[in-house]
């Protein structure tokens, strides 16, 4: 096959080993994947795997640490390279990670479909990783694996009901499907069914619509309000649910490849090869165009969650006038400003944003057509583009990323106290706090008339407009205060409760509360972080005297 964006001839693999273009001849149709209509067809189910219950035991690497390395004390940092955008990428240091991968902090896990019989989940703050087995995942070329929805990991596979071990009963069925696609909606994903048919179902498995199978069209990707469709010429469609028709895919657009969908934000090409990425509101807004002149390619690009932003693999001409250079690019899209860009070695490119938006992973995998390219991780985090050797992660294969935050605590705070317990009970720690996350803390009071149990709560970071509402109760759930805070590091304030005093004091950076609870009794509290406007950390520290 000879890539058409700039001459090179491989044999094997999806995408271009030198430009990263597409290398499937554009003047016939795709070819229709073999999971959507395999000659016998044994239904499977699509697990929603709870990462809150599982990713105790996924992450917990033991004494020995998930990759040989024994944690001791705080990490490493300077085992980790991060170069400048401006380093080629052989640059990277081949250092096993000895502490946090990145040295400002990710607060993500990252997933990492090995393309065989499993996942391996990367703690990147940690710097530790371990390998899942799923039963019943094998080697293949389906579009989709691994997938997020909302905070949820989905994984689907042919034959088999799935689930990350140690979801202790975390896993929902989406229903009975041989392979999913992506919808519009990050709480949404399609599924297949056995006829080749297919149903929008949302994160608890409810069902918004279905569509019958229809001859001669091959289901490519969700799209708002419907689902794109292909036909035997490569001309794309998008069926309306609302209507229940079939239409141009994007209004008067005709795009040659749809790059990818969040909500209303669409990010495709009209020509294959692609010289210009267009990215637009379905809605009718007119299409900003991004790029200039740089190739583009189907199955290399990524929207963030907000659709404000997205990452591109590109090529570029070769520094030396010759061949292409490889590069990653984070654009603005309201304006196709560059906002960050750096080189990557050969292989193919699998990316995530994590879910807040705020940063975006990249794995390049060294493959067949790049020998002797180093597998590298690239992160940014709004500035430049960093990257990091990733080879000691072990993947001999990926087939694709998935960024998930690291999982908040639910239930009873690590070396808290229950009322069955002991009359003392000291603890102190860091909980990731994720907006609409609630953190429920069990505090003991022990009897007698003295008050001194508190709370304190700082938040690192925070700005003015970070607002958190505690809430405490005692277990019998008939006293009840509730109380919410607005930021600044010089904020302070005496809040009345029922029975007490509360106190709060600004302790820069940070800003925090010391409580004072009044009665006896075991109290339940629960700290709730809708109303935050960032990721941030509670920090929560208990003194029962």
């Amino acid at each position: 096959m000879i890539c058409e964006a700039c001459g090179h001839e491989q044999d094997r693999g999806r995408f271009c080993g030198r430009c990263g273009a597409r290398v499937e001849a554009a003047d016939q149709p795709a070819p229709r994947p073999s999971w959507t209509r395999p000659e016998r067809l044994v239904p499977a189910a699509l697990a929603l795997v709870v990462l809150v219950l599982a990713l105790g035991r996924l992450l917990d690497p033991g004494p020995a640490g998930g990759n040989g390395a024994t944690p001791q004390g705080p990490p490493d940092r300077s085992a980790v390279r991060t170069p400048a955008s401006s380093a080629t990428p052989t640059d990277v240091a081949p250092t096993p990670f000895a502490g946090a991968v990145f040295p400002d902090g990710t607060a993500t896990v990252l997933f990492i479909d090995d393309g065989s019989d499993g996942v391996v989940g990367l703690d990147l703050d940690a710097g530790t990783s371990q390998h899942v087995e799923l039963p019943g995942q094998r080697a293949g070329d389906r579009p989709h694996r691994l997938w997020r929805l909302g905070h949820q990991l989905v994984v689907g596979q042919e034959g088999h009901v799935v689930a990350l071990p140690g979801a202790d009963g975390g896993t929902r069925t989406l229903g009975t499907a041989t392979g999913f696609l992506p919808a519009a909606d990050p709480q949404q994903l399609w599924v297949a069914d056995a006829a080749g048919g297919w149903t929008l179902v949302t994160a608890s498995g409810g069902t918004v619509a279905s569509l019958d199978a229809i001859p001669g069209y091959e289901a490519v990707r969700g799209l708002p309000r419907g689902l794109a469709l292909r036909d035997r010429t490569g001309r794309l469609w998008r069926y309306d649910i609302a209507e229940d028709v079939l239409v141009e895919a994007l209004g008067e657009e005709r795009p040659r490849w749809i790059g990818d969908v969040v909500r209303s934000q669409v990010a495709w090409c009209s020509a294959d090869p692609c010289r210009r990425l267009s990215v637009a509101d379905a809605g009718g807004a007119e299409a900003v165009a991004i790029g200039g002149g740089e190739a583009f390619s189907e199955g290399q690009v990524w929207l963030s969650p907000a659709g404000d932003q997205v990452a591109a693999v590109v090529g570029t001409p070769g520094g030396d006038g010759a061949g292409v250079d490889r590069r990653l690019r984070v654009y603005r899209t309201a304006t196709g400003e560059v906002l960050a860009d750096a080189p990557v070695p050969l292989g193919e490119v699998f990316g995530s944003w994590t879910v807040d938006g705020r940063q975006f992973f990249g794995w390049v995998h060294a493959s067949a057509t790049a020998p002797g390219a180093p597998s590298v991780l690239a992160r940014w985090a709004g500035t430049s583009i960093e990257l990091v050797d990733a080879r000691s992660v072990g993947v001999d294969d990926v087939r694709g990323v998935v960024a998930l935050p690291q999982p908040s605590v639910r239930g009873v705070f690590r070396g808290g106290a229950t009322c069955a317990e002991s009359d003392r009970s000291d603890a102190m720690g860091s909980l990731p706090a994720w907006r609409g996350d609630e953190v429920h803390v069990a505090l003991l009071r022990p009897g007698g008339t003295e008050p001194p149990d508190q709370l304190w709560v700082g938040i690192p970071g925070a700005g003015s407009a970070t607002t958190v509402t505690v809430s405490a109760r005692l277990a019998d759930g008939q006293r009840q205060a509730e109380f919410r805070t607005g930021g600044g590091a010089d904020w302070r304030t005496d809040i009345t409760m029922r029975g007490g005093t509360r106190t709060a004091d600004g302790f820069p950076p940070h800003w925090g509360l010391a409580s004072r609870f009044p009665e006896p009794g075991c109290w339940a509290v629960t700290v709730s972080t809708e109303e935050l406007t960032e990721t941030v950390t509670l920090e929560i520290e208990f003194d029962i005297r």
